[in-house]
C-alpha cells in the first residue's frame, strides 16, 4: 500500500499541517476521517495521477493544533477555504469525519468550489449513531482511567464505522498504526464538540453552488444515510452513489471503484465556467470575501 506519509510535512493555515504532492492538473483537497491523518491518501492519489493533491491533518489529528486551539467549525472552514482560495483549489474529496470540514467550507465559499467528495458524511447538529456514540463513550471512559494505549485502537476498530475494511488489510493496518500514534487528550474536554455545536442547515446547504458527489455503501448506516438524503435533498446539483457490498467506509473499502468515480466527478467539473483569468464572477466575489474574512479572522 502506497501512502504519503514519505511528503515533507509544512504548515498550510494557521495551526494546519499537511501534505503536497504536486501534479500538472487541478489542485485537490482532502480530508480524513478521526483518529487518522492526512498520510492516509497516497493509495488513492496513485489511482489519481496529474492532479495536485493536498491533504491535511484536521485539528488534533497528525501534525496539527490541537481542537481545544480550533475555536470552532466555522473558523476552521474559514481558514481552509481562504487556504484553497490563495492556492487556487477548487476541488475537495472528504471521508467520514472530514465531511463536516468539507461541507463547513462550502458554506462558507459556496460559489468558490467546482466540485465536492462526500463520503459516508456527516452534518454538524445532524443525526447521530448511536453505536458510534456508545463506542466513543466507552474510549472516553478507557482514556480517563487508562490512558492511551493499544486498547483505544482495539476498542474503536471494532466499532460498526470499519466493518468491511478487513477486505483491504494493508489499509486498515496502516490506519490502526495511525490510529496508534493519535493524540485522545481532546476526549478529556469533550473538545470534539467543537466540530458539531454550530448547525450546518439546509438554508446553508442550498447555497453551495459545487457539483457534490455522496458516495455511500449500500450496508451504510442509518444516520449516515440520513445525511446522503438531505444533501441531496438541499444541495442544488447533488448526485448520490452507492457502492455494493459495501459499509461505512466504502471509498477504501473498494478503492478500485470508487476513484475512477471520483476522477471522473473531478474531470466533469474542472475549469468549469471560468473567465479568462481564471475565475468566474461567484469565485471572484468569493475571492473578495476571504479578504474580508482574513481580516476579521481570530
Amino acid at each position: 500500500m502506497s501512502s504519503s506519509s514519505e511528503l515533507p510535512v509544512i504548515q498550510l493555515a494557521e495551526g494546519i499541517s499537511g501534505r503536497v504532492r504536486p501534479g500538472t492538473g487541478e489542485g485537490v483537497l482532502w480530508l480524513h476521517g478521526y483518529t487518522v491523518d492526512g498520510s492516509m491518501w497516497g493509495d488513492m492519489w496513485d489511482r489519481l495521477p496529474g492532479w495536485q493533491h493536498i491533504a491535511i491533518d484536521l485539528p488534533g489529528h497528525g501534525a496539527s493544533d490541537s481542537i481545544e486551539r480550533m475555536i470552532d467549525l466555522p473558523t476552521l472552514g474559514r481558514r481552509l477555504g481562504q487556504m484553497c482560495i490563495s492556492r487556487g483549489v477548487r476541488h475537495i474529496v472528504a471521508l467520514s469525519f472530514g465531511t463536516l470540514t468539507a461541507t463547513q467550507i462550502a458554506i462558507e465559499f459556496p460559489s468558490h468550489f467546482s466540485s465536492i467528495v462526500l463520503s459516508a458524511p456527516s452534518l454538524a447538529g445532524g443525526p447521530r449513531e448511536l453505536e458510534v456514540a456508545r463506542v466513543h463513550g466507552t474510549l472516553v471512559q478507557y482514556y480517563l482511567q487508562f490512558g492511551p494505549g493499544p486498547w483505544m485502537r482495539d476498542i474503536w476498530m471494532k466499532c460498526r464505522i470499519w466493518a468491511g475494511t478487513e477486505r483491504v488489510p494493508e489499509m486498515r493496518q496502516y490506519m490502526g498504526s495511525l490510529i496508534d500514534k493519535h493524540d485522545w487528550s481532546h476526549l478529556k474536554q469533550m473538545a470534539i464538540q467543537r466540530y458539531t455545536q454550530s448547525k450546518q442547515t439546509e438554508e446553508a446547504l442550498q447555497k453551495i453552488e459545487a457539483s457534490v458527489l455522496v458516495m455511500i455503501g449500500d450496508r451504510e448506516l442509518p444516520s449516515f444515510r440520513t445525511v446522503a438524503a438531505t444533501l441531496k435533498r438541499n444541495i442544488p446539483r447533488c448526485d448520490v452513489l452507492e457502492l455494493a457490498d459495501a459499509d461505512h467506509l466504502a471509498m477504501i473499502q473498494y478503492p478500485e471503484v470508487s476513484a475512477p468515480a471520483i476522477e471522473a466527478h473531478l474531470k466533469a467539473n474542472q475549469s468549469a465556467s471560468l473567465t479568462r483569468d481564471g475565475d468566474s464572477p461567484s469565485q471572484k466575489e468569493d475571492k473578495q470575501q476571504a479578504g474580508n474574512k482574513a481580516g476579521n479572522n481570530p
